[in-house]
């Protein structure tokens, strides 16, 4: 090899790869990227695992409400569902008789540590005249 080939060697060499400076700045920016996205993942997250327990509670809601039909009034117990994010309660109110009751209210309760524990929605409930309820508004 020739001198000047040496030369070409060491240039083309020197440009093959990133720089440190390069590489830290990468790395800032997909930082930065991180913290404006993680948030909003977590708050979708937090919605849609909310949503699934709405719907689960209409599901019980409707059940409930067959119940009645059949029976003439609401169950005395009731196996709610159960969740790995929520725990679910059936109250039943106003006694028929030993066994069955005019009213009930079923609610949904964020599980500590489970993710839902910092919705802001909170308790989710619903009762026998389908009066949604929650920690604040526009939760339903």
């Amino acid at each position: 090899m020739t001198a000047v080939s040496f030369v070409e060697l060491e240039v083309k060499s020197r440009f093959a790869g990133f720089t440190l400076v390069e590489l830290l700045i990468a790395i800032a920016i997909l930082g930065i990227l991180y913290s404006l996205a993680m948030p909003s993942y977590a708050r979708y997250i937090q919605e849609s695992r909310r949503n699934e327990a709405q719907q689960t509670m209409f599901q019980t809601a409707t059940h409930l409400e067959r119940i009645y039909t059949r029976q003439g009034g609401y169950p005395k117990n009731y196996d709610v569902p159960v969740s790995e994010y929520y725990t679910f309660t059936y109250v039943p109110l106003t006694a028929i008789d030993d066994d069955y009751f005019r009213a009930y209210k079923l609610s949904a309760a964020p599980k500590s540590g489970s993710g839902q524990t910092g919705d802001i929605c909170g308790t989710l409930s619903i009762d026998h005249q389908s009066k949604l309820g929650a920690s604040s508004d526009g939760c339903w």
